[in-house]
């Protein structure tokens, strides 16, 4: 039986990400459309890596980023 590849070894990310800092309101308030904005634009940019954390916002820039 073949053992599949390491996690890893099938993830790709991109050069840049998208820091969620932003998203949880870090330097000014953003709206939802806003920052659902900021997500969706990056996605088509081709973005692949996200960073984000419960700190952001006390939990803020995950919940916009699970929702985009």
């Amino acid at each position: 039986m073949a053992l599949e590849s390491p996690l890893k070894e099938r993830l790709e990310a991109t050069p840049l990400g998208l820091g969620g800092a932003l998203l949880g309101n870090l330097f000014r308030a953003l709206s939802e459309a806003m920052a659902a904005s900021v997500v969706r634009r990056a996605w088509e940019l081709g973005v692949r890596y996200f960073d984000t954390a419960p700190h952001y916002g006390q939990g803020l820039s995950e919940r916009r980023m699970g929702t985009v």
